[in-house]
């Protein structure tokens, strides 16, 4: 099994904060921490990076298992209904930790995969 790290936000959500608010942009960020929680096992780990950035690590056996539950996790966000602001999307980008690397590193990789997921239309995973 090989550690993976899938580095997520959301989509657009200065304008969550700037049109709703920030009390309903930290409902949006609860929700959809409940959402990722529900859909993913008891020993992955999902972290507040800063903002709206989330960090998902789980063990996976190569890197088509990452992509998919990332694309399975786009895609509940995305189905999922707000109150006041609707739908939500985020973008994902995937990468598998070298154990002879810095962890960093891989979240950087994950970082840099997420830029180019927002840059090609948001609402999708990069690996």
């Amino acid at each position: 099994m090989q550690t993976g790290v899938i580095f997520f936000d959301i989509d657009h959500f200065k304008k969550v904060n700037d049109v709703y608010g920030h009390e309903t942009g930290g409902n949006v960020l609860i929700k959809i921490a409940s959402i990722v929680k529900k859909y993913t096992r008891d020993n992955d780990k999902i972290i507040r990076w800063g903002g709206e950035e989330f960090l998902f690590i789980c063990e996976v056996d190569k890197m088509k298992s990452l992509v998919q539950i990332a694309e399975h996790l786009c895609s509940v966000i995305a189905k999922a209904h707000h109150e006041s602001v609707g739908q939500v999307t985020c973008s994902f980008g995937c990468a598998l930790h070298n154990n002879e690397a810095p962890i960093l590193t891989t979240i950087k990789y994950a970082d840099e995969k997420l830029y180019i997921a927002k840059n090609t239309g948001r609402n999708r995973v990069e690996s």
